[in-house]
């Protein structure tokens, strides 16, 4: 039977959904309801909501085939990034809800949805981890006893030989009070076995943002150097005594030197322009980045070979090949998608896109 709602009659205050990750709720409101029901802007309460949704692996598109491997380990942030970035680059946390002792290089991808003057864009950085990779370097070389995977591997890597220092110092704190030693951080990468070479083509050696914007319009170098900078700050802030110690840098918590001394010394990430489909003539962006996300998520093996083709021709592919590969058909209907999961949880049915 239809479901059928009075837009005007509904509560916009009511929470239609929330959906737990990462430790934080993300709400649904009836206000998001009726914001999608219309041709207009939607909140950033939306765009984490939807998120949300894809990263608790509710695709949004439950016809579309997913990767027979696991998707790497990913985190979305705050929508408030790149916005507080950009009021003070030097700010040292501008994540919004993450807690200062947030560890982005615990993570294979981070996922950066920014917003710009009404329009939305996505920052994805892939393997964060490898700007302090070489902090793990050292005179002593072990093989750590055993790998802890929350996920199946293919390929056991017990052998291999990863540099720590050799008293498996320092420690900086997780969310969850655990210490994390450069031991630890080293182990990260025996966790992309899903993954091994992705963004290899792009950089093997330092992290790669991808930028996805399905306008072309946003702030595009400014947000790329903020995030890159403010991954640096968390390299200083979690490993300081092991990156004043590789870069033999000294300065006092606050120093004015801080910010030139980290840019010229310590790795920065690679930057890229990715051609993806074009929303048009819509105001859909917001939906276009969750689609992206989604995308990443659950069809990189089909959508790094089109980027590192594009790093390395710097040629954008036909447009009709980037359609296809990010299926572009489904990004158009996703407003849509919206509204009707909304519509269902809002009159008490069970949600499916």
């Amino acid at each position: 039977m239809a479901i059928n709602i009075d837009l005007a009659q509904i509560s916009l205050e009511r929470v239609v959904d929330s959906i737990h990750f990462e430790g934080t709720a993300f709400e649904a409101l009836g206000a998001d309801l009726k914001a999608c029901a219309e041709i207009g802007y939607v909140s950033a309460r939306v765009v984490e909501w939807g998120l949300a949704r894809e990263f608790t692996n509710n695709s949004w598109h439950a016809t579309e085939a997913t990767h027979p491997n696991p998707a790497p380990k990913a985190i979305f942030l705050s929508t408030n990034l790149a916005y507080n970035l950009r009021q003070n680059p030097d700010k040292a946390d501008g994540t919004g809800r993450t807690p200062s002792q947030f560890n982005p290089f615990k993570y294979d991808l981070l996922f950066v949805p920014c917003h710009d003057r009404g329009h939305w864009n996505l920052a994805v950085v892939i393997k964060p981890w490898r700007l302090i990779r070489s902090l793990a370097e050292s005179k002593e070389t072990i093989t750590p006893p055993e790998f802890r995977l929350s996920r199946e591997s293919g390929r056991p890597p017990a052998s291999k030989k990863i540099k720590v220092r050799h008293d498996g110092s320092p420690a900086a704190l997780s969310p969850d009070g655990r210490r994390i030693s450069l031991l630890d951080l080293a182990k990260a990468e025996a966790s992309l076995y899903a993954l091994p070479t992705v963004g290899d083509g792009l950089s093997n050696t330092v992290p790669v943002i991808l930028w996805l914007d399905s306008q072309r319009v946003g702030m595009y170098k400014e947000d790329a150097n903020n995030i890159g900078r403010w991954l640096q700050r968390a390299a200083l802030r979690l490993y300081s005594e092991e990156v004043r110690d590789q870069y033999q840098l000294m300065w006092a918590d606050g120093d004015v030197r801080t910010r030139n001394a980290i840019s010229t010394r310590l790795p920065m990430p690679t930057f890229m322009r990715v051609t993806v489909p074009n929303q048009g003539e819509t105001l859909d962006c917001a939906f276009y980045v969750v689609h992206f996300a989604g995308h990443v998520l659950r069809k990189y093996s089909e959508i790094w070979p089109l980027i590192e083709t594009e790093f390395v021709t710097k040629q954008a592919p036909p447009q009709d090949v980037v359609d296809r590969v990010w299926n572009a058909e489904a990004a158009k209907t996703l407003r849509r998608r919206f509204y009707n999961v909304l519509r269902l949880l809002y009159a008490g049915e069970g949600a499916e896109p």
